[in-house]
């Protein structure tokens, strides 16, 4: 297959296996400008489908930069609420959604920390109006990405300039198990992660126990927990089977917000608020991270993030990946969560997702919480995993067994 047959049949992937767009659905695709030739596919597949309307919102990440550079210092708290205004609009029809990555990890670089940390608390806080309807899977969402320049240099800067965007094209494409029977190969690789999800589902672990070189933390699970993985579905009467992200190698749950103990070390860089953080650890003590450590300047960073509000200190996410991924196998940093985070095993503070509790979309806040949940404005995911991890799961009684070594599953 050549680039452009390999483009068109992502372009089929990301809206027959991700979105799963349905016929008389409503689609808004927001993606960066470059990624411009696959959106044309995703809008002609989705009108393929029936669609009846795709809009598209076009990012130019340098506008961003400007308003960094020249915007008044008081007016980062501002937010274009049109934008959130339309997603609810939509969703609230039955829409659905595609989010198309691929911005600058390095774009915001050198600018005001401060004024960064600001506009985030402000997204986060916009974000509440439709994050209610992805997070309990009230519509069919996904999330992707498309090869832009800049982002290329960032993971390619060993590469001639002109050979950079050929090359994560071909890195994202790669992990993203596209070739000529795409759509059969992601139905075996979901059946796969469906059949793992399924075993943990039924053993309903108590906790769970991450070990590795200065690793040594302990996990709790909530009664009634479900795993997921690749494939999920939306909660209506007509459910909509749906891939939220491509590429995809996870099967994860929600941890007990107050039965968290150990320390953890990340095994991979994360990148948040512009700024590549690594080698730090957290230290956890009834769910809440009580010591951070690593470089001053990283540790201050995460003491700003773990602030946003009460949850931002506590886990929202437990993620088991095998270290044998198409991502980890590739070698590559990608700079993107979307990528890094389905590398390796990993955590993620903040908010928790309900459709990983039996009856979990149907509770209140308060009983959410109540039973384990975490709430909070921020997911933040930061990868633990590597081929030095073990991870054991513990019944009530104390029994324990084994899930993977080496990074790799005991089963499958």
């Amino acid at each position: 297959m050549n680039f452009e047959q390999k483009l068109k049949k992502y372009a089929e992937v990301i809206i027959r296996m991700g979105v799963n767009l349905q016929p008389g659905q409503r689609l808004i695709i927001s993606a960066p400008l470059e990624a411009a030739p696959l959106v044309r596919l995703l809008v002609e597949f989705a009108y393929k489908r029936k669609c009846r309307l795709v809009d598209v919102f076009y990012r130019d990440e340098q506008l961003a930069l400007i308003r960094f550079k020249n915007a008044p210092r008081d007016s980062f708290k501002e937010y274009p609420t049109w934008k959130t205004d339309a997603l609810v609009e939509v969703m609230k029809k039955g829409g659905a959604i595609l989010s198309v990555l691929g911005d600058d990890p390095d774009l915001l670089k050198g600018q005001d920390h401060k004024l960064i940390t600001t506009v985030q608390r402000v997204v986060h806080q916009e974000a509440k109006k439709y994050r209610k309807y992805t997070m309990k899977n009230k519509v069919n969402w996904c999330i992707t990405s498309a090869a832009t320049f800049t982002w290329a240099a960032k993971v390619f800067p060993q590469l001639p300039k002109a050979k950079q965007l050929p090359a994560l094209w071909d890195a994202i494409l790669t992990t993203s198990r596209i070739h000529n029977n795409s759509l059969a190969d992601w139905k075996k690789h979901i059946k796969k992660l469906s059949r793992i999800s399924k075993y943990l589902n039924k053993k309903q672990y108590a906790f769970l126990h991450f070990s590795a070189p200065r690793t040594d933390l302990t996990v709790g699970l909530p009664k009634n927990h479900i795993w997921g993985c690749a494939a999920t579905q939306t909660a209506n009467k007509k459910p909509i089977k749906f891939v939220p992200n491509i590429p995809t190698e996870e099967i994860f749950t929600m941890p007990h917000k107050s039965k968290v103990n150990g320390t953890v070390v990340a095994s991979k860089p994360l990148y948040y608020a512009a700024n590549r953080l690594e080698g730090f650890s957290f230290t956890f003590k009834n769910g809440r991270v009580t010591d951070i450590k690593g470089k001053e300047r990283d540790k201050k960073i995460l003491k700003e993030m773990i602030a946003t509000d009460k949850g931002a200190a506590r886990l929202g996410e437990v993620a088991l990946v095998a270290h044998s991924s198409p991502i980890s196998q590739s070698k590559l940093l990608f700079c993107e969560t979307l990528f890094d985070e389905n590398a390796a095993s990993h955590l993620a503070l903040g908010q928790s997702f309900q459709h990983c509790l039996v009856n979990g979309l149907k509770m209140s806040e308060k009983a959410y919480a109540r039973a384990g949940g975490n709430l909070s404005l921020v997911h933040t995911d930061f990868m633990v995993g590597s081929d030095k991890m073990a991870v054991d799961g513990i019944k009530k009684d104390g029994k324990r067994e084994v899930i993977m070594r080496s990074g790799e599953w005991a089963y499958d």
